[in-house]
């Protein structure tokens, strides 16, 4: 027994006979007599009595005809709302604390008034508890800082931000550029375990050979902002959240040579989950999100890393923020506000660059050129830009 069944039995009730059933149908009236046939046959019940050229229903048609009534309704019913249920349904996202506190706001609103009917469900917490969420079901698409390790997970990388060192704006360190063997004995204001942030700046630390000491560990940017306000400790933290207290006065920043903290942003789903329509437009609204992110001017605090090609002289490659290697960067010799040095370079680098003369714009001598034979230094780039991270100072720079 099939729903076809079920719909030509109706039809034959509404009509009164088969040949005219099967007019209505548009269908052959040998096909009407066989679905009856084969519906009776199955339920081993007679559904007409057979008049003259009239068919009336039997009791046992009367209680079947009352349960068909109803089973074609709600499929015909499903069937019309089935075509909004994307965008009359649920979203779920989840988003670390940083991209839930600056950019995920105005990207969900964007998206809500594209799909005013659809309910948007946010989740704000840190990567690891948003990966394990969506591995378990319980969001459609999230985004995180650093990498993600799960192979099941798809990854689309974004944009990108830096983490930068706070200070109290008595302390010694206000303003200032160190080397990281100052930091030692230094009471470390922490995120939480977990957090992707709190990998990146632990693991970066212990790589330039500086072990922290985490006095606090919180959850919330805003509580250990505080702390660092209140001379309790130093901070390693998103610059997009703590501009407002660089700006208040109420921290300070400073500098250490050869640390650099520069994280990528990635959106996340399941390998097999079916993505709705507005699941594809809320990946388009975050890839435009962070296309169309400025990227921040250098300050006067070093150049930006450049090489020169040696036949031309032109600049043949820059190196973005998702370039830089989290464990440090590696500077030329000489003064890093010279024209055309190569500040900035990655660490992974050094294998690939020898210690040959190079030109540069001003016509100076840098210590760094590209390995023999002679080619153009090729660094795959990614496929969506990520903000420019300035040169750090260095050591004994004065602050600015």
């Amino acid at each position: 027994m099939t729903l076809r069944h079920l719909r030509i039995f109706l039809a034959v009730c509404r009509e009164g006979s088969a040949t005219a059933a099967a007019e209505k149908l548009y269908i052959a009236q040998p096909t009407v007599s066989v679905a009856i046939r084969e519906l009776e046959e199955h339920y081993s019940v007679t559904l007409f009595d057979r008049i003259g050229r009239r068919l009336f229903l039997t009791d046992a048609g009367r209680q079947i005809q009352s349960y068909a009534q109803h089973i074609v309704a709600l499929l015909d019913e499903m069937e019309v709302c089935s075509q909004d249920w994307e965008e009359t349904g649920t979203l779920r996202l989840g988003s670390s604390i940083t991209i839930g506190t600056v950019q995920l706001p105005g990207i969900v609103t964007r998206l809500q008034e594209r799909y005013p009917k659809l309910r948007i469900e946010v989740m704000v917490s840190n990567s690891d508890t948003i990966e394990s969420a969506i591995l378990e079901n319980e969001i459609d698409l999230g985004m995180i800082e650093g990498v993600c390790r799960n192979q099941k997970l798809a990854d689309l990388p974004l944009g990108g931000d830096e983490l930068v060192f706070l200070c109290h704006p008595a302390h010694p360190f206000a303003g200032q550029s160190i080397s990281a063997g100052q930091l030692s004995g230094q009471p470390f204001l922490f995120r939480e375990k977990g957090s992707a942030g709190r990998d990146l700046v632990e693991s970066t630390l212990k790589a330039g050979g500086v072990e922290p000491h985490p006095l606090w560990q919180s959850i919330s940017t805003q509580a250990l902002v505080s702390g660092v306000a209140e001379g309790l400790g130093v901070a390693v933290l998103p610059l997009p959240l703590i501009q407002p207290a660089l700006s208040a006065g109420t921290v300070s920043q400073f500098w250490v040579a050869g640390i650099r903290f520069a994280r990528r942003f990635r959106l996340l789903h399941h390998r097999n989950k079916y993505l709705t329509r507005p699941m594809e437009v809320m990946i388009q609204l975050c890839r435009q999100a962070w296309e169309c992110l400025p990227s921040p001017s250098p300050p006067n605090r070093g150049a930006a890393a450049e090489i020169k090609c040696q036949d031309s002289g032109a600049p043949s490659c820059r190196f973005p923020s998702h370039h830089t290697v989290r464990a440090g960067i590696c500077r030329p010799s000489g003064s890093p506000k010279r024209a055309g040095c190569l500040s900035g370079i990655p660490l992974f680098l050094n294998s690939i660059l020898t210690a040959a003369p190079c030109r540069t714009a001003s016509g100076s001598r840098s210590i760094f050129r590209p390995a023999a034979p002679r080619s153009r230094l090729k660094i795959p780039r990614c496929p969506l830009p990520g903000p420019q991270i300035p040169a750090l100072p260095e050591a004994g720079d004065p602050g600015s």
